[in-house]
């Protein structure tokens, strides 16, 4: 129950750092005699080619190979 609670409390502080930074840019941004370009402050770069789904599941395939190596030597170590 504790680690939900942590887990909770830092989402509502995230949440709340991320209304600052945008009331803060809002605020900024309206004494601005000049807009810069949405792409300027944009993070993501939407040039790139999105992965279609059978990369995906190629990706997710490998992650479930490491994963279940991993459960297996757990196993292994503890006994089972």
């Amino acid at each position: 129950m504790r680690l939900l609670a942590e887990a909770a409390a830092k989402r509502v502080e995230r949440e709340h750092n991320s209304r600052a930074w945008l009331a803060w840019h809002i605020a900024a941004m309206q004494r601005m005699k000049r807009i810069p370009d949405l792409k300027k402050l944009t993070v993501r770069d939407t040039t790139r080619p999105r992965q279609t789904w059978r990369q995906q599941l190629e990706i997710m395939a490998q992650w479930a190979s490491k994963r279940n190596e991993w459960l297996a030597r757990q196993e292994k170590m503890n006994g089972r």
